[in-house]
């Protein structure tokens, strides 16, 4: 862990399965028409029917050849004027098997040659990785190997990259910048995609991000996110051919303009080259609100850029961090990023994984990384308990939760290359996989919930763990999001007294007149108490769906509260109606009233593609 003197700290209904159902009905007669190409319910009905490609002369009618043969013309071949596909399930000679009406066709003076239209049998060359490390029990027993992507351990829990990879999509052209203490460049399995443009060290102001001496933690982040893949050294990061950008931070002297300027550089103006940022950090003490880093992180996203944050540290069975509700902490709880959680090799929440109303989706952690070579970092001169010195396989923290979550969404950017920060949360909120399904612990707000847009939500997992190959094949459907669209309520000044010690509390409401599909509800509050930490406060949607927004904590000592709580619970719901607010006191001796508050519905949903494109998807 790494302490600054902002107390900034390191954190170490629908699944979208669409297939394609098209008819297999006969084409009409094609026109000779030049330029015209095969669309995806062509090439399926070559697997269904029976279909001949028959090149002819320059003077022959295709028609006149079609009609007399009792064929079906399907298309004209792009590449030859020439050039048919014609169906030949009402041909003349029934009897006949495909080779055979394929030569009694080039018996006919009209036809230059044919071929029987077989289903291509092809795949694309994906990508397989032969690093050392990345299977279990390399470089001996016993060991893990890169288990959080491919997992070999029998659990099943991992982030479905196999399918992804095996379909060529690796993250590549992509740019993943870590924003972080700085990235070891010549790491023999970072050297190789290490982006030198799209670098900077803030902590000295130069080009190259140079880790301090004991900065170990951003070249452990950058291999989860992307170790090169495949070049025969070994890890296997989850976008392995993504390029490598380090935006460094000196943990140890920041200002409030140095990381809002690691927020928007190459990513804001002129320069978008950045397409994900990893935020491995966060603060200690809770309400902390710095309006100038909110700013460029809601520039920056509405740039294009993804911001990926962990989602914190701070669970514990006896000692609860102040923020161990990462609603309560600046950056998680934004709706211009993406807070993740972390699981083990199991699908149960990591021991210290900050929960809340505002973690979008979790992804394992304790995995195996890149780390600083020779006598630097976490497994310095082999201090550690991985045999190779240049990795290191106690990554544990949301610090490694997120950059693996940052990785597939290189994936998923690369697949689809109008992924933006919204884009990828509609993505996720449909296609994370939902784990654990008998969660009852307090901090999951009620277990899973499922809203009534069909969406299952759990406070210490958002949607879900993340899943790569879904991801990527409902990205690939969808052209995009609506433009965001909100509604804000005017300031509320109810000015209720919070019954002290009282588990009933007291209750107000207001109301949201569009029907837009819900993104992120967010609510603003003004409350006066003497001890907020006895505080919960809940809020139930027009449709019954109820969210703790905020959490009780016998360590928060604040006096007095404005804040803005985001939920992600009621992601798709219809707004319309009568919201509800509670608040309770849970214990004894201190006192306070809701002043005032106002609310704020985010709203949009996918853009499916329109009949034509499903058609044409592949």
């Amino acid at each position: 862990m790494k302490w600054t003197d902002k107390n900034i700290i390191h954190y170490d209904y629908l699944i979208f399965i669409l297939f394609l159902c098209l008819a297999a009905a006969n084409a009409p007669a094609a026109q000779k028409i030049a330029g015209a190409r095969p669309t995806q319910k062509e090439r399926l009905a070559a697997v269904e029917r029976p279909e001949i490609v028959v090149f002819l002369d320059p003077a022959a009618d295709p028609a006149r050849f079609a009609k007399e043969n009792g064929l079906t013309l399907v298309r004209q071949m792009l590449s030859d004027p020439d050039g048919y596909v014609f169906n030949t399930a009402q041909s003349t000679s029934p009897t006949l098997t495909q080779e055979e009406k394929k030569a009694r066709f080039e018996s006919d003076k009209r036809v230059r040659k044919a071929f029987v239209n077989h289903r291509a049998k092809i795949v694309k060359f994906g990508f397989t990785p032969n690093d050392p490390y990345f299977h279990r029990n390399t470089p001996s027993s016993g060991y893990y190997g890169d288990w959080h992507l491919i997992n070999e351990l029998g659990t099943g829990i991992d982030v479905r990259v196999q399918d992804v990879w095996s379909a060529g999509i690796t993250g590549s052209g992509v740019v993943l910048a870590a924003v972080d203490d700085g990235l070891q460049i010549n790491h023999p399995d970072v050297s190789a995609h290490y982006d030198s443009a799209d670098s900077w060290n803030f902590g000295n102001n130069t080009a190259t991000p140079t880790p301090g001496s004991d900065d170990d933690h951003g070249t452990v982040v950058t291999g989860v996110a992307g170790a090169v893949g495949g070049n025969s050294i070994g890890v296997c990061g989850a976008a392995p051919m993504a390029s490598l950008a380090c935006l460094r931070l000196d943990f140890n002297s920041l200002t409030d303009a140095i990381v809002a300027d690691a927020d928007l550089y190459h990513s804001s103006g002129s320069n978008k080259s950045i397409k994900i940022k990893n935020h491995s950090y966060g603060y200690t003490e809770p309400w902390v609100d710095i309006p100038l880093e909110k700013s460029a992180l809601a520039t920056s996203a509405a740039a294009g850029t993804i911001h990926v944050f962990a989602a914190g540290n701070g669970r514990s069975a006896t000692s609860p961090d102040i923020t161990e509700d990462a609603g309560k902490a600046m950056y998680q709880s934004n709706p211009d990023v993406i807070a993740v959680a972390a699981v083990d090799q199991y699908g149960k929440y990591k021991y210290y994984s900050s929960y809340g109303a505002c973690v979008f989706a979790s992804a394992p952690s304790g995995v195996l990384s890149t780390d600083r070579t020779g006598t630097s970092g976490y497994n310095a001169g082999g201090s550690g308990s991985y045999p190779d010195d240049d990795y290191y396989d106690g990554a544990e923290g949301t610090s490694f939760s997120s950059p693996l979550a940052a990785g597939v969404l290189a994936l998923v950017k690369q697949a689809q290359p109008k992924l933006d920060v919204r884009f990828a949360k509609h993505l996720l909120a449909r296609c994370s996989d939902q784990i654990d399904s008998g969660d009852t612990s307090t901090e999951s707000g009620g277990g899973w919930i499922t809203n009534k847009a069909g969406l299952k939500f759990n406070q210490n997992y958002g949607f879900g763990l993340v899943n790569a190959k879904r991801l990527v094949a409902l990205a690939k459907l969808c052209t995009g999001v609506t433009t965001l669209q909100t509604e804000n309520t005017e300031t509320i000044s109810p000015n209720l007294a919070i019954p002290d010690n009282n588990q009933t509390g007291v209750t107000t409401t207001f109301k949201i007149n569009a029907t837009t599909p819900l993104e992120e509800m967010l609510l603003t509050i003004d409350i006066t108490h003497t001890y907020i930490g006895d505080l919960d406060l809940y809020l139930t949607s027009p449709r019954g769906t109820t969210c703790r927004m905020m959490e009780k904590n016998t360590r928060d000592n604040t006096k007095n509260l404005g804040w803005t709580l985001l939920s992600n619970a009621f992601w798709g719901e219809n707004p319309q109606g009568t919201w509800t607010i509670k608040i309770r006191d849970t214990a004894a001796a201190d006192s306070g009233t809701l002043k005032s508050f106002s609310a704020t519905a985010r709203m949009g949903k996918l853009v499916l593609p329109t009949a034509a494109e499903f058609a044409d998807y592949e």
